[in-house]
Protein backbone atom coordinates (compact mmCIF):
# COMPACT_ATOMS: atom_id res chain seq x y z
CA UNK A 1 0.00 0.00 0.00
CA UNK A 2 1.41 3.25 -1.31
CA UNK A 3 2.24 6.10 2.06
CA UNK A 4 3.37 9.33 1.98
CA UNK A 5 4.95 11.42 4.59
CA UNK A 6 5.37 15.54 3.46
CA UNK A 7 6.90 18.08 5.27
CA UNK A 8 5.61 22.12 4.69
CA UNK A 9 7.92 24.31 6.33
CA UNK A 10 7.44 28.50 6.25
CA UNK A 11 9.20 30.97 8.26
CA UNK A 12 7.02 34.10 8.46
CA UNK A 13 8.65 37.55 7.16
CA UNK A 14 8.30 39.99 10.41
CA UNK A 15 6.16 42.72 9.18
CA UNK A 16 4.24 44.59 11.36
CA UNK A 17 0.86 43.43 9.66
CA UNK A 18 1.95 39.42 10.39
CA UNK A 19 3.33 40.49 14.02
CA UNK A 20 0.26 42.01 14.52
CA UNK A 21 -1.83 39.40 13.50
CA UNK A 22 0.15 36.09 15.30
CA UNK A 23 0.34 38.62 18.82
CA UNK A 24 -3.60 38.76 18.25
CA UNK A 25 -3.85 34.68 17.81
CA UNK A 26 -1.12 33.67 20.01
CA UNK A 27 0.77 32.00 17.11
CA UNK A 28 4.50 31.22 16.93
CA UNK A 29 6.46 33.37 15.22
CA UNK A 30 9.31 30.89 13.98
CA UNK A 31 8.98 28.26 11.99
CA UNK A 32 5.91 26.93 10.78
CA UNK A 33 5.84 23.17 10.33
CA UNK A 34 2.60 21.31 8.51
CA UNK A 35 3.14 17.75 8.10
CA UNK A 36 0.89 15.30 5.94
CA UNK A 37 1.17 11.52 6.53
CA UNK A 38 -1.10 8.80 5.34
CA UNK A 39 -1.67 5.87 3.30
CA UNK A 40 -4.24 5.09 0.61
CA UNK A 41 -5.20 1.75 -1.40
CA UNK A 42 -4.52 2.40 -5.02
CA UNK A 43 -5.35 -0.82 -8.06
CA UNK A 44 -3.46 -0.66 -11.17
CA UNK A 45 -6.58 -0.03 -13.22
CA UNK A 46 -7.16 3.45 -11.56
CA UNK A 47 -7.72 6.70 -14.11
CA UNK A 48 -9.68 9.18 -11.75
CA UNK A 49 -8.87 9.84 -8.11
CA UNK A 50 -10.75 11.77 -5.25
CA UNK A 51 -9.04 13.33 -2.71
CA UNK A 52 -11.46 14.82 0.05
CA UNK A 53 -11.32 16.81 3.45
CA UNK A 54 -12.07 19.98 4.70
CA UNK A 55 -10.74 22.85 3.71
CA UNK A 56 -6.70 23.82 4.29
CA UNK A 57 -6.20 20.39 5.38
CA UNK A 58 -3.89 19.76 2.42
CA UNK A 59 -5.45 18.12 -0.58
CA UNK A 60 -3.59 20.29 -3.10
CA UNK A 61 -0.18 19.83 -1.44
CA UNK A 62 -0.92 16.10 -1.11
CA UNK A 63 -1.99 16.00 -4.94
CA UNK A 64 1.06 18.12 -6.32
CA UNK A 65 3.03 16.08 -4.09
CA UNK A 66 2.43 12.45 -5.41
CA UNK A 67 0.83 12.76 -8.72
CA UNK A 68 2.91 15.96 -10.26
CA UNK A 69 3.31 14.32 -13.50
CA UNK A 70 -0.52 14.39 -13.64
CA UNK A 71 -1.63 17.27 -12.14
CA UNK A 72 -4.14 19.41 -13.96
CA UNK A 73 -3.70 22.70 -13.40
CA UNK A 74 -5.79 24.70 -16.44
CA UNK A 75 -8.02 23.54 -19.04
CA UNK A 76 -7.88 24.82 -22.27
CA UNK A 77 -11.16 25.91 -23.31
CA UNK A 78 -12.06 26.93 -27.08
CA UNK A 79 -15.59 27.82 -26.32
CA UNK A 80 -17.11 30.35 -23.80
CA UNK A 81 -18.63 27.53 -21.96
CA UNK A 82 -17.54 23.97 -21.05
CA UNK A 83 -20.58 22.34 -22.67
CA UNK A 84 -20.18 24.35 -25.97
CA UNK A 85 -16.55 22.48 -25.91
CA UNK A 86 -17.93 18.89 -25.43
CA UNK A 87 -17.82 16.68 -28.69
CA UNK A 88 -21.01 17.39 -30.88
CA UNK A 89 -21.57 13.52 -31.64
CA UNK A 90 -21.95 12.74 -27.70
Amino acid sequence: MPSFDIIRKNTPKQSFRVKSVMGTFDLQTHNIEERFKGSFDLSNDWQIGVIVGNSGTGKTTIAKELFSNNYITNFNYKADNILDDMPSDK
